[in-house]
């Protein structure tokens, strides 16, 4: 599977500033280079910038870092990536609405930015998701690691008796998709 990362979106949703520094995008890089190479996805991160005019491509330990140039934005990059790349297996890491949009009228599916890396965190700190009953997770929602609590948490999990509403998918898939594409898009989230 293809993982289009909207980079900076991402990474502004987990630090929460629009300030993203050369070192914070560098660390991002990294833990997102260790996800892909313990989940064995092909990772494709888009940035805004660049020092040229026109997009330019560089890899960096089996990832595909995009900067869009600036005389194009991170967006067109890539709705241009999803429309070339149609006819294969991707899942979009996006918050942003419009890109989402494009993905869904290509039949491509995405995922919103710190829901994916709700995946990459527990996957760093060890921790796997728990079902709770069918296609459902219990998954961390802090971003601090301690393996100890870590545990203690995932375990107690298992024992809270849990109402009708807490058995919705629709935090992890647009309710719009789901109805359409259910099997489809779970069997992604569960790749993640």
């Amino acid at each position: 599977m293809i993982l289009l990362i909207d980079g900076y979106n991402l990474i502004k949703q987990v630090i929460k500033s629009t300030d993203v520094s050369p070192d914070i995008r560098s660390k991002f890089i990294n833990e997102l280079a260790g996800y892909s190479k313990k989940k064995n996805h092909k990772i494709v991160i888009v940035f805004d910038g660049g020092d040229f005019p026109f997009p330019s491509l560089e890899e960096y330990n089996n990832i595909q870092i995009i900067y869009s140039g600036y005389k194009d934005s991170a967006d067109t990059v890539i709705k241009d990536y999803l429309s070339e790349n149609s006819s294969k297996d991707i899942l979009l890491v996006s918050s942003d609405r419009e890109l989402r949009d494009c993905a869904s009228k290509l039949n491509i599916d995405s995922i919103k930015s710190l829901e994916f890396y709700g995946f990459v965190n527990n996957l760093k700190t060890g921790i796997i998701p728990k079902k709770v009953r069918g296609d459902t997770v219990v998954h961390k929602t802090s971003s601090e690691s301690d393996i100890n609590l870590d545990e203690l948490m995932m375990g107690a999990s298992g024992r809270i008796y849990f109402k009708e509403e807490d058995f919705e998918v629709k935090n992890l898939i647009d309710d719009r998709k789901l109805e359409n594409n259910s099997k489809k898009i779970l069997k992604k989230i569960k790749k993640l």
